[in-house]
């Protein structure tokens, strides 16, 4: 068994200690054989396990750790129990520079060859940036990223927190759909688009947070590969990302909600909005009806 010292205050400068331990991380996540760290910060302990290593030992970090040894290893069997470690250990890590960089690392980079293993979680919560590169969500980018729409119009929407799909919204939008020539794609930060015949291999997770880049992203390879013929924009948050990406690809666009930058949520199901959006699907019908 493979052993690793933890080590902190030995001359070095910062930016060196800061390597050498993204290198231990390196070496445990790609290692094929079982390992232990001695002296481990008991913030390290998730990361450690989940990468398929053991703690021999524990120390405590700094002033600033909040977590004990006996603390953390209860924690842990607790969110083992519950299927839960993954979020676990992505809420642990946000606290730590290196940690957050390790998970990023191994789950983005390295040839991580000892992840824990687990059922996959039915319900999450995105609380940090690693929750975007756990492996349910890789998954479903791995899907998106072959989706070819069969059809040629699309409605883009807005998520939602009421989960599995179709949400109320999403039944209101289909009831006023011209035919089926339609489908509608709901914009979301974390997984960045949806069609909804992916809507039964989207992760369901919850999260409020917007993520315009990641959002940005992705429509852009979407549009560029499904080259729809026309397109409705109803959402709110996420319209300027949309009519960005839309106009820079030369996509067919009306939208029936002003492009404004907003920082809140408009009543989407409210009658008046919805009026907005039957409105702007009447004259496509024209267009589109022999």
């Amino acid at each position: 068994m493979k052993t690793y010292a933890f080590r902190k205050e030995d001359g070095r400068s910062y930016e060196d200690i800061y390597s050498g331990w993204l290198g231990m991380f390196k070496e445990i996540a790609e290692s094929k054989v079982a390992c232990h760290v001695e002296d481990a910060p008991h913030v390290w302990l998730p990361l450690i396990e989940y990468l398929g290593c053991s703690a021999k030992s524990t120390v405590q970090f700094g002033p600033d750790e909040w977590w004990t040894g006996h603390g953390m290893s209860q924690a842990i069997r607790v969110a083992k129990a519950n299927n839960e470690f993954r979020s676990f250990v992505e809420h642990v890590c946000s606290s730590r520079p290196e940690l957050v960089d390790a998970l990023w690392r191994a789950d983005r980079v390295w040839d991580t060859c000892s992840p824990f293993e687990s059922k996959h979680e039915d319900n999450f919560v995105i609380a940090s940036v690693n929750a975007f590169d756990r492996p349910e969500i890789r998954e479903y980018e791995n899907a998106l990223s072959i989706f070819e729409s069969a059809k040629p119009n699309c409605v883009i929407t807005n998520c939602a927190a009421d989960k599995p799909y179709p949400a109320p919204l999403h039944q209101e939008i289909h009831r006023r759909l011209p035919d089926d020539s339609w489908h509608m794609v709901t914009a979301t930060g974390v997984l960045g688009l949806i069609p909804e015949e992916l809507w039964p291999h989207a992760p369901e997770y919850d999260s409020g947070w917007p993520n315009f880049e990641r959002l940005r992203a992705v429509a852009t390879d979407y549009f560029a590969r499904n080259r729809y013929h026309r397109v409705v924009v109803y959402t709110d948050l996420y319209a300027p990302v949309m009519a960005e990406v839309l106009t820079a690809l030369r996509v067919p666009a009306s939208y029936p909600l002003d492009l404004r930058w907003r920082t809140g949520y408009l009543p989407l199901t409210s009658p008046p909005l919805l009026d907005r959006l039957s409105d702007a699907l009447k004259p496509l019908v024209k267009e589109i009806t022999p």
